[in-house]
């Protein structure tokens, strides 16, 4: 992509030049940071996903100051994959990832930024899921060739429900971030982790009932269209979800706290419908019924185990990234990926910060975790959370 065709891309839904600026030199920088990597990444394309690629950055702008409320999503399409395994990308590759993540961090303090691995030979046979599909549909080129026209033509209602499930654990990591009691002097931190674990929410039902859309704005008309008579049950134990999904669409195009008055009784609130909505979409996608958190967190193990050839390189992945940030990890269960294991963990971790303590819970949760980075019996909840959030930011990537 051209400078001038930089120039012209809308970044956010205040359709601000302003705002387009800020971001734009934010991306110039990313930019270079990759490409100083490019001859060992193999790289072909960089792509701007997530909210700012399809024009619904979240932006705050106080004083005339712009700042992101979110990381940047980026894509990049390289050729180098793993020995032996041409739809796997070289384990190395994450390794830079973490480098380039690092100095970028140095570089733009408003911001991080989050980058996934294409690779350029895999894009037409790239499966259908949520990350493709918004890829496909929902992204900017920002350097290199125009590939994402290589992906396929995606029906957003034939995405795997297992997708919704990833998701929906993905996000239960945000919830244990904004823990109100580990956040009292950054309140709006945990409003905008609860507010991630509403998306979630609206986007796995939109899923589950064929829904999907990849436009926050979209979604939310959607959501608000079909709650009521497509999911009764929910709407007549939890009716303020469709609020409080409202309020996380008009969070996420226009950010402001106020929206959200009262972080600490936020987050427990989100969470009552969060596990409800698990609950309910664990039951449709695998036919489980009525059940307890054991039995879905049982469940999700069984089902999303992975290949071991696949588990070899995302383990591989997972520790180069550990100990690119001094995270010595000395594990390998290669019978799962390292994020499945994650996943086991916080179900029960977050159970206990909302309801209370559970000798039993607080066992598993430990036991999960320490299949990933090394727990002791000792550890506490907010120890705990602390080695959760370590493991889910250096280095347990999307599964």
């Amino acid at each position: 992509m051209s400078k001038d065709s930089l120039e012209k891309l809308n970044f956010s839904k205040y359709n601000s030049e302003e705002v387009n600026q800020v971001i734009r030199q934010h991306l110039k920088l990313i930019t270079e940071e990759i490409l100083n990597f490019k001859d060992r990444l193999g790289l072909v394309s960089i792509i701007l996903t997530g909210g700012f690629g399809r024009g619904e950055g979240s932006v705050l702008i106080k004083d005339r100051v712009v700042k992101p409320v979110n990381d940047y999503d980026i894509s990049i399409i390289v050729k180098k994959h793993a020995p032996f395994l041409k739809n796997v990308p070289d384990p190395r590759v994450f390794g830079i990832i973490s480098q380039i993540s690092s100095k970028i961090k140095n570089k733009i303090q408003s911001a991080g930024v989050d980058i996934d691995i294409l690779l350029y030979d895999q894009l037409p046979y790239s499966e259908n899921s949520i990350k493709n599909f918004e890829k496909r549909f929902g992204s900017q080129v920002i350097w290199g060739l125009d590939a994402i026209g290589l992906l396929p033509e995606y029906d957003p209602k034939e995405i795997p429900l297992s997708d919704g499930v990833k998701l929906l654990f993905n996000r239960m990591t945000c919830l244990i971030n904004g823990f109100p009691q580990a956040n009292i002097n950054r309140p709006n931190f945990s409003i905008q982790q609860s507010v991630k674990a509403l998306h979630a929410c609206c986007e796995a039902l939109l899923l589950i009932s064929g829904n999907y859309s990849y436009s926050y704005e979209e979604r939310g008309r959607r959501f608000k269209l079909i709650f009521p008579n497509e999911f009764p049950d929910l709407s007549k134990n939890f009716p303020k979800l469709l609020e409080y999904i409202e309020k996380s669409i008009k969070f996420k195009l226009f950010p402001d706290y106020e929206i959200f008055a009262g972080y600490r009784e936020l987050w427990p609130t989100v969470v009552d419908m969060y596990f409800e909505v698990l609950k309910y979409y664990i039951g449709k996608t695998y036919a489980l019924g009525d059940s307890d958190l054991e039995s879905i967190v049982n469940c999700v193990l069984n089902n999303l185990r992975g290949k071991l050839s696949e588990n070899i390189i995302y383990w591989g992945g997972y520790l180069l990234n550990m100990w690119a940030h001094k995270i010595r990890v000395l594990k390998c269960d290669l019978s799962c990926k390292p994020k499945i294991y994650l996943y086991a963990s916080e179900s029960f971790l977050l159970y206990l910060m909302r309801y209370g303590y559970n000798q039993e819970y607080i066992e598993l949760a430990r036991s999960y975790l320490n299949r990933i980075i090394d727990v002791t019996d000792k550890d506490d909840l907010l120890e705990l959370r602390i080695k959760t959030i370590k493991a889910f930011g250096s280095g347990a990537y999307e599964a």
